[in-house]
């Protein structure tokens, strides 16, 4: 539960369904019910590391606003393969 958390580790962003090879997004949106959540997930007021997995550029300008509970770091990870998260873990 992220209310008896010290730290959250956020992690948003899209895989190979979304964009690959040969396949383009149509907008730099995050994809789904992602950033509603990410806003409620910010409310919280607890320090928040947001993790971004994406192969392309990511709008998350709106989380990062003077207006809202801002993310204490950004991690981009891109596209971090199948041991990326124990790196990022670590």
């Amino acid at each position: 539960s992220t209310s008896a958390a010290d730290v959250v580790v956020l992690v948003l962003g899209n895989d190979k369904t979304i964009e690959h090879e040969g396949l383009d997004r149509s907008d730099t949106a995050l994809p789904g019910l992602q950033e509603a959540f990410a806003f409620k997930v910010l409310a919280l007021g607890k320090p928040t590391v947001l993790v971004l997995t994406n192969g392309g550029a990511l709008a998350i300008d709106k989380l990062v606003a003077p207006s809202v509970k801002a993310p204490y770091a950004i991690v981009e990870s891109f596209n971090p393969s199948v041991v990326g998260g124990k790196a990022i873990g670590a």
